[in-house]
């Protein structure tokens, strides 16, 4: 049934919209997208040159729309914009734009760190200050740390959500985590009567039987492989394409994923398999006018070809409430997961800690150049490093330090430290050429390869060294000097043997 814009009832800070302003509505569009905020556009005719009634519509006020005798909400949120159009015809209007609840966390960014938690955990810690309570259609592997640093509220809440798998969709003040397998109760669609138009495709472009993926926790060093095959969603409809029709398995891969778990790079190739399901068979269409009809929901599709008829899941629903009625344009195709992939970068860190509760080796690290976000526990390249080997010096407190980010802060890994404008102990350089190798500790101790004098040294911070050079091989002790071989015999073998007592 079309309904015209003059069922439509707008409310500003729970006041009705005044009925002169009402009678010139020309049209409103409210639309509701997986994992965006709702969006609602009213516009007016207002008279040519007049802005008074902007002031009906203060940014930041609330704002509701709903048919009259609806108890659906058409839109719930608040006004984040209002401009005053003037038309080359002479026509002037008010135009109003306004979000659901979530737009604000699009307006928040901090600098922090969660630890342990699960996409809906996240979501009520992000949510939280604006009374917005959560509830999921499946919790989601639990992400041992999660940085914020360069991302609002709402791209780190759906960066999150995106590698669950999980879309939010705001209803009222409550957020649903929703997979692409919908709710529970299909709100029914007729071809005919309450759908006016419907296009149903099956497509193989990007058909997928299954996924295996393989990652790597950059902190741990462990491998994962992780293999599923097991959609969450796609229509349920009698047809089901398969790239068996084209003699192909269809198993995909996807590689270096980073995940502190074999559940983390699980749910990433879950999520990915169950957009490649929805994408296989979909639908678009126009609809008679529903507030029901929203991001997330099922609905029960009849009328069409007996292979199509079924259920399919709603990823966008686009309210029009005009003079022609009321009408919605619906469609199930998922878009490309908005996971945000960082690109590998280099930066500098200073050394915070190195007590590794662990005791893995590893250091924490401030990162400047990003705000100082806390990033943990960050593993150290060490030369040679194996079970029971390698060359362990790590850097100490206060050194500054070259650290890789794979993934984003959370995924670093320190390669080394850099004097910058401190002078080395010894740069090893003679006539323009490397001489000399050598390690220094802090305290004094030190081991010298000299290429130019063809000899080692090593020594304590006490004046006590061992030199092999060509010539001569010199221990010298600055303390008494032990020589021991419990239960076993000490060989002394030489031309001449000389004891001499130091006066």
């Amino acid at each position: 049934m079309l309904t015209s814009t003059a069922a439509l009832a707008v409310t500003v800070d729970g006041s009705p919209v005044p009925a002169d302003l009402t009678a010139r509505i020309v049209s409103a569009r409210v639309a509701t997208r997986l994992g965006l905020p709702a969006q609602a556009e009213l516009a007016y005719a207002v008279v040519r040159g007049s802005g008074m009634e902007l002031s009906t519509f203060p940014l930041g006020a609330a704002l509701a729309a709903r048919l009259e005798g609806d108890q659906t909400p058409l839109f719930e949120g608040q006004i984040t914009a209002s401009a005053l159009v003037h038309g080359p015809d002479g026509a002037t209007q008010i135009r109003v734009r306004g979000y659901d609840k979530l737009h604000l966390l699009r307006k928040r960014q901090q600098l922090r760190y969660f630890s342990d938690v699960t996409a809906v955990e996240l979501a009520e810690k992000l949510c939280g200050p604006d009374g917005i309570s959560v509830s999921a259609d499946e919790p989601g592997p639990e992400f041992q740390r999660i940085v914020q640093y360069s991302q609002t509220d709402f791209e780190l809440l759906r960066e999150v959500c995106s590698s669950a798998g999980l879309y939010p969709v705001l209803t009222g003040d409550d957020l649903r985590l929703c997979t692409l397998r919908g709710g529970d109760d299909c709100v029914p669609l007729e071809l005919g009567r309450t759908l006016f138009e419907a296009t149903v495709e099956a497509n193989l472009d990007r058909s997928a039987q299954g996924f295996t993926a393989f990652g790597w926790d950059r902190q741990s060093a462990k491998l994962f492989r992780e293999e599923v095959d097991s959609p969450r969603g796609g229509a349920v409809v009698q047809t089901e394409p398969g790239l068996g029709a084209l003699g192909l398995d269809g198993k995909l891969m996807l590689l270096d994923q980073q995940g502190a778990s074999a559940a983390e790079v699980a749910a990433r190739a879950q999520a990915e398999l169950d957009v490649r399901a929805a994408s296989t068979v979909t639908l678009r269409g126009t609809a008679a006018g529903d507030a029901a009809l929203r991001a997330g929901v099922c609905v029960e599709v009849s009328g069409v070809a007996a292979d199509f008829t079924g259920s399919y899941v709603l990823t966008e629903a686009i309210h029009t409430v005009d003079a022609t009625g009321f009408h919605t344009a619906l469609s199930t195709e998922p878009k490309a997961l908005p996971v945000a992939r960082p690109s590998t970068a280099i930066t500098l860190g200073t050394v915070t800690d190195v007590a590794d509760p662990e005791g893995l080796g590893r250091v924490q690290v401030c990162l400047p150049a990003y705000g100082d976000p806390d990033v943990g526990w960050l593993a150290v390249l060490c030369a040679g490093a194996g079970k029971k080997r390698g060359l362990v010096v790590l850097p100490d407190v206060g050194d500054t330090v070259l650290v890789a980010l794979s993934h984003g802060p959370v995924g670093g890994v320190v390669l080394g430290g850099l004097y910058g404008g401190e002078k080395p102990p010894d740069a090893g350089v003679d006539g323009g050429k490397v001489k000399r190798w050598s390690l220094h500790t802090d305290d004094g101790q030190r081991i010298v390869v000299d290429d130019g004098a063809h000899m080692i040294t090593v020594a304590n911070r006490g004046g006590s060294t061992l030199s092999l050079a060509p010539g001569k091989v010199t221990l010298h002790a600055e303390t008494d000097l032990d020589i021991t071989a419990p239960g076993k015999t000490i060989t002394i073998k030489a031309k001449a043997v000389e004891f001499m007592r130091e006066e």
